[in-house]
């Protein structure tokens, strides 16, 4: 098993850590407002489309940029760089959303909406491999949880600097807003974290052959007998499970539980508050129990939240689902990114992160397309259909909850590393 060597404790100060974390915020600007609030609404109200064409459009986007990310994160490890490919995606990803305040057809829409997701999904990875940098081996759970709480702080700044432009010009308002926002939060973590590693530089040819030389030796992390193998599997199944919610949540509340847009954004005020606790508390205890632990017990919490979406029949009912996802949602994003850094050696933590990329994009490419088709096979048993959806969402969870518990290894092995 391979063992995670963070940096000497004391390198980087708290200020480093917080402008890391604070890119997390930036992000999630993006997140609630593009990909699973007003973007879709957009398709699907103000033009007409349907839930398929906008689980189309993010399936080719996200694919595309599962494509790039082994190669990306290979170049990343050999020059020992992830600013200088976080700052560029982050501002490809701005623009576009930008330039979705200007678009009036739904074909430039999907299209344009496709480059900032995938601008969005490939800033991820270099994100997460600058983690080591900023945190130790002992903190690294809570410099994690510290991240995705902030995370979901920006999710209650978002949707509270944006409503009024929503409530007031309708969905397309929220795009420039939003694009601007990120770009303003995401500058702490550009002007003041930086790449602790030195450059390593040379010819563009020498370059690409030693990244491809070093892609095929990264490769030995996914070999049979190594941890990761096995958690890729979970991996795969949780993210089929998640990625639709984050797609289609506020589709599902205005559709089937028949919240209006008021009740709705008060709905994801409350799973947001309990994904920011969790989120802060995960990493502590990430920390002090193990991160496999953690992440047990949120793809278990996740489980028991899809049954209850299933079997909800009155409005508090789905309103204790919310709390319970947004728990469980915070919890998981912590501990999964620390039990990958713990099994991986950080000279290839960025190529590590690619190829879950890729293999987690192929899953979030799968997940929506499977929603988006079982609710349109089933329209008229509506609004079954969208009940149908949770149930392969419960069960994909479930084969990744057995995976993590019976197949990946716990981190007793770090006491005594190699």
């Amino acid at each position: 098993m391979i063992h995670q060597e963070p940096p000497k404790k004391g390198a980087l100060s708290f200020l480093r850590m917080l402008a890391w974390s604070t890119y997390d915020l930036a992000n999630t600007l993006f997140s609630i407002n593009i990909l699973s609030l007003y973007f879709p609404l957009w398709v699907t109200q103000d033009r007409g489309g349907s839930d398929l064409l906008y689980a189309v459009a993010t399936s080719v986007s996200i694919f595309v940029a599962s494509l790039l990310m082994p190669f990306l994160g290979a170049l990343s490890d050999h020059l020992q760089r992830r600013m200088i490919f976080l700052v560029p995606t982050t501002f490809l990803c701005v623009m576009a959303t930008a330039l979705l305040s200007r678009i009036s057809s739904l074909g430039w829409g999907l299209f344009f909406f496709g480059i900032a997701n995938v601008g969005y999904q490939l800033g991820l990875l270099f994100y997460d491999a600058l983690l080591p940098e900023v945190g130790s081996k002992e903190t690294i759970g809570k410099v994690s949880g510290l991240g995705v709480s902030l995370g979901y702080c920006g999710t209650l700044i978002g949707l509270a600097i944006v409503r009024p432009f929503v409530l007031t010009q309708g969905y397309q308002a929220a795009f420039l807003p939003t694009a601007l926002f990120f770009l303003l939060f995401s500058l702490p973590c550009f002007l003041i974290v930086r790449d602790l590693s030195p450059a390593f530089l040379s010819p563009s040819f020498s370059l690409l052959h030693a990244t491809s030389q070093r892609f095929k030796k990264g490769m030995e992390h996914f070999k049979k007998g190594t941890p990761l193998r096995p958690f890729v599997k979970a991996h795969f199944f949780s993210l089929m499970a998640i990625q639709p919610v984050i797609l289609f949540m506020s589709v599902y509340t205005q559709k089937v539980i028949g919240l209006n847009d008021r009740e709705m954004i008060t709905f994801f005020f409350l799973t947001t508050l309990f994904a920011i606790v969790s989120a802060f508390v995960a990493g502590i205890f990430t920390d002090r129990f193990g991160a496999k632990r953690i992440l047990l017990l949120s793809l278990g919490g996740w489980c028991a939240g899809f049954l209850c979406a299933i079997l909800a029949t009155l409005r508090w009912h789905f309103w204790f689902t919310g709390g319970l996802i947004g728990t469980v949602m915070g919890s998981t994003w912590v501990a999964s990114r620390v039990l990958v850094i713990r099994f991986t050696s950080r000279e290839y933590l960025a190529e590590v992160f690619g190829c879950l990329g890729l293999i987690g994009r192929l899953a979030a490419i799968t997940g929506p397309l499977v929603w988006g088709s079982v609710v349109w096979l089933f329209k008229s048993h509506f609004p079954w259909n969208y009940r149908g959806a949770l149930f392969c969402l419960l069960v994909w969870m479930t084969i990744a909850f057995w995976i993590l518990l019976k197949k990946v290894p716990g981190e007793t092995f770090l006491k005594s590393p190699p």
